[in-house]
């Protein structure tokens, strides 16, 4: 049970989730959700840093990699003198306090605690979670977790996710719901090093571009869409790090943004990046997720975890520096300061754009969720077109956000 009221004039609320109905027959790899109708996902957003996860660049990318907890020299001075994106605007106005004992909010993560999720440790560190009367409890993730499992076994009240991973755990009948994303624009790119002199797509004809297996979907994917046939250029499947492009077997790879460039960047190295959102694959990056049950019977905690996490997050993109040294004392183990500081730079750029300004931080953009669900359907990784109000629970961030 994740989501109770211990005692007062409130009702109790009780969480069952029976797995018999809502998880998967068999215990699927960490890259997936349970085993059914959908074909297996592939990449979408990251994992954060190096050990292993349902999200590491080498299987189909879950979060939205934050970077490898370890680096080793300072950002290059573009990042470190560029300015914080200005945040929109964080909810509406705050709700009264609710009376009585806090509730109980377990959530999952997706790969270990690093910057990727600052925004709710801030929430933590500043009292915003308390405010809104919960005692939240966060989970690392990686290695063999997988957060939809997780979440539909009942071990967390809202987990942190990947866009194509929850499409195919809803697909196979997992009762999930999306109802907030912590970044507009998902992580996944194409890094080249800088003597391959790509700056724009057309430029990659030619070049020898290396993907793992479960990335070479996406990427013959972006070719597709712009235009470059396959046979004009080679693809090379490679390992989880930078190896191959650091001896110039391939000239680029499928990277995150906020990941791998810092690393040749602290490295002393120039890459140039081409998101995958702006190549014409768009994606949001580490949506929040809960139980359709929880939506349905619980759905003002959600909000006002929603609410607080909102401010957490408006609360890191003025703040970074603080943030960096709050997250690599309090609950991050062995991270590199100056790495982190680079990462959470990149990784708040992804959160602020135009939507995310007129519509607040962690706003679903279902235009982006549809993309991504035609480009699985393109790929074969869908067998039908997915309905996508069987996913999105915008109510719940429209209620947060209540002016």
């Amino acid at each position: 049970m994740h989501l109770t009221r211990l005692a007062g004039p409130w009702p109790i609320v009780v969480l069952v989730l029976v797995l018999a109905a809502c998880a998967p027959a068999s215990a699927p790899a960490p890259t997936t959700a349970p085993t059914a109708a959908a074909k297996p996902a592939a990449p979408t957003t990251a994992p954060a840093s190096s050990p292993a996860t349902v999200a590491s660049p080498a299987a189909s990318p879950a979060a939205s990699p934050a970077a490898s907890p370890a680096a080793a020299a300072s950002p290059s001075p573009a990042d470190a003198a560029a300015p914080a994106p200005a945040p929109p605007p964080a909810s509406g106005q705050a709700a009264a306090k609710p009376a009585g004992p806090p509730d109980k909010v377990t959530v999952q993560l997706n790969w270990i605690k690093n910057i990727q999720f600052a925004g709710l440790f801030m929430a933590q560190e500043k009292g915003f979670y308390k405010d809104e009367n919960l005692d939240v409890d966060m989970i690392p993730g990686g290695g063999q977790i997988s957060t939809p499992q997780v979440v539909l076994a009942g071990g967390a009240t809202i987990g942190v996710g990947g866009p194509e991973p929850l499409i195919t755990a809803r697909v196979r009948a997992g009762d999930l719901r999306v109802f907030a994303a912590t970044n507009q624009k998902g992580p996944s790119a194409l890094t080249c090093m800088p003597g391959a002199n790509v700056k724009t797509a057309k430029d990659l004809v030619g070049k020898k571009l290396g993907a793992s297996a479960p990335q070479r979907p996406g990427l013959e994917t972006i070719l597709k869409i712009q235009g470059i046939p396959l046979d004009q250029v080679e693809i090379i499947t490679t390992g989880v790090d930078l190896a191959a492009m650091l001896v110039g077997r391939v000239d680029c790879r499928v990277t995150f943004a906020t990941d791998e460039p810092i690393t040749l960047r602290l490295q002393g190295i120039e890459p140039s990046v081409l998101l995958y959102y702006d190549l014409g694959q768009p994606q949001q990056g580490n949506p929040y997720f809960a139980t359709g049950e929880t939506v349905a019977k619980s759905p003002d905690v959600l909000v006002r975890w929603t609410r607080a996490t909102q401010k957490g997050w408006a609360y890191v993109i003025a703040n970074q520096a603080e943030t960096v040294e709050t997250v690599a004392a309090k609950y991050g183990e062995d991270l590199d300061k100056t790495q982190q500081t680079a990462a959470l730079k990149a990784f708040t750029d992804l959160m602020v754009d135009d939507f995310s300004k007129a519509n607040g931080l962690l706003a679903v953009n279902r235009a982006t969720w549809e993309s991504t669900a035609k480009a699985m359907l393109d790929q074969g990784r869908l067998d039908a077109p997915f309905d996508m109000s069987t996913l999105l629970a915008t109510t719940i961030f429209e209620q947060a956000n209540k002016r």
